[in-house]
């Protein structure tokens, strides 16, 4: 059976981008075009930790969701407001690959700050996964991050 450590990996990235370019739909937290730089920790079963680092060049706020992977679907962010400049984000995907289906469900707050140019974002992945002759596991991950733009597009 795969193993779904790197789902999360990979799903950090993706569930950090859609956040960021959310923001230009709220007055007083513009969106800034140009190259933008997450850290990311997830933690998960037994207090495992996986950090990355991903690069994002964004034109405009749906730049930030178009990281491809392959076998992943995933439904539009539903954005929340829940005060200003901080917001409920939940992301569902489903990632099929070969004998392998995960449902993934993140549920993330983030927070704008420095007039747009940064941001915070804590929640929570769930993955319900079912691999062909193998029982069903449910994980459950922790992601934090932060994000800020360094300047232009490369």
């Amino acid at each position: 059976m795969r193993n779904p450590v790197p789902i999360f990996a990979a799903f950090a990235a993706l569930l950090l981008a859609p956040v960021a370019g959310v923001t230009q739909q709220h007055p007083g937290v513009p969106f800034k075009p140009g190259q933008w730089e997450i850290d990311s920790v997830t933690t998960v079963a037994h207090g495992r930790t996986i950090s990355s680092q991903t690069t994002v060049c964004a034109t405009a706020q749906q730049d930030f969701w178009k990281v491809p992977q392959s076998g992943m679907d995933c439904k539009p962010p539903k954005v929340l407001p829940l005060k200003p400049g901080s917001y409920r984000i939940i992301v569902e995907c489903k990632l099929t690959e070969a004998q392998l289906t995960s449902n993934i469900r993140s549920e993330v707050v983030e927070t704008v700050a420095a007039n747009g140019e940064s941001f915070t974002a804590a929640g929570t992945t769930t993955t319900d996964t079912a691999f062909q002759g193998v029982a069903p596991t449910h994980t459950t991950a922790q992601l934090n991050a932060t994000a800020h733009r360094t300047g232009a597009c490369h």
